[in-house]
């Protein structure tokens, strides 16, 4: 307009991490103190997840790809970047993104893989009666805010909590 270039915001969305206040009591977890850190999700997931005699999962702790979370998510939870300041360059190879890929990878592997956490998940849903967080098949998660929507029609008696994403200690402790 008059030789400026304007935008006008169609969406926006936050993230949160959802997390399973039963499951937490369940695992010895206190309820009121969800994960801070990538070091305490991991703790966490470890204690949350469940597995059958055949060493499948019958539940999964956290799952970093599962909800809406993707390498972005980790990256801005570790400072990095997608885009040049000036919007003109991807910078995807930033050391702090490649910091929250390895972490991403370190997770996956800690439960035998990505392939493996993938082929519990396949089938299942994700916004509906059926939707595994709100069934206790994930005990954590990272959501929109449109995830309370979803809560509130298809499992209003949920016990669940809200909290920040958590981020490296060393961001966490402000250092």
């Amino acid at each position: 307009y008059k030789g400026k270039l304007y935008g006008i915001p169609y969406a926006t969305g936050s993230r949160a991490l959802y997390y399973n206040r039963t499951l937490f009591r369940m695992a010895g977890l206190d309820p009121n103190r969800p994960p801070r850190t990538w070091d305490e999700l991991l703790s966490y997931a470890k204690k949350l997840t469940a597995y059958n005699k055949n060493g499948g999962f019958t539940r999964i702790g956290f799952d970093p790809f599962f909800g809406n979370s993707f390498l972005q998510t980790y990256s801005f939870a570790n400072g990095g970047e997608a885009m040049s300041s000036d919007g003109r360059r991807c910078t995807l190879n930033n050391p702090r993104t490649v910091a929250a890929l390895q972490y991403v990878v370190s997770f996956y592997d800690a439960f035998g893989g990505a392939d493996k956490i993938a082929a519990f998940e396949a089938g299942l849903g994700t916004q509906t009666s059926l939707d595994p967080f709100a069934i206790g098949l994930v005990a954590m998660k990272i959501d929109g805010d449109w995830a309370l929507t979803n809560i509130a029609k298809f499992a209003p008696d949920l016990d669940f909590g809200v909290a920040p994403i958590p981020v490296p200690r060393a961001r966490y402790e402000g250092k």
